[in-house]
């Protein structure tokens, strides 16, 4: 029964750990703003981006229907990795899953929007400024 019981007490321990440590922000406000983004760029008539739905299956306008919020913290913490640049235990971010495709929003607004990333976390289209090779301009 002892056993049990610390077994238990051992679980949800962990569980409220692993919440704790998720980097993922479910914030409805947030992602609302991210969820804009990123269905402002998938219906435009780019055509990077009609190539990117043609390659990622989602062609058909119910492909951009079901956008739902990553709550799980192993693929949020996976898909740290896709901003290029190290990201702080303590940042937080939103990440959406969109058909086939997660939209990973920068917490860092001014180095970039977001990532696309696929299933495999591998990127598939950054938005915002340029992050390297950009050379500044001194007054």
């Amino acid at each position: 029964m002892k056993m049990g019981t610390i077994a238990v007490c051992a679980l949800v321990a962990c569980a409220a750990s692993a919440h704790a440590q998720s980097r993922c922000l479910t914030t409805r406000s947030v992602a609302d703003s991210a969820r804009d983004d990123a269905m402002t760029v998938l219906q435009s008539g780019s055509p990077l981006v009609t190539e990117l739905r043609q390659e990622q299956g989602m062609t058909a306008p119910s492909a951009l229907t079901a956008v739902r919020t990553v709550r799980d913290v192993a693929t949020c913490a996976r898909l740290a990795a896709v901003f290029g640049r190290p990201i702080t235990p303590r940042d937080r971010y939103v990440v959406l899953r969109i058909g086939n495709l997660f939209y990973v929003r920068d917490p860092d607004q001014h180095l970039g929007t977001g990532v696309f990333a696929d299933t495999a976390y591998h990127v598939v289209m950054r938005l915002g400024v340029a992050t390297t090779g950009v050379a500044s301009a001194k007054p």
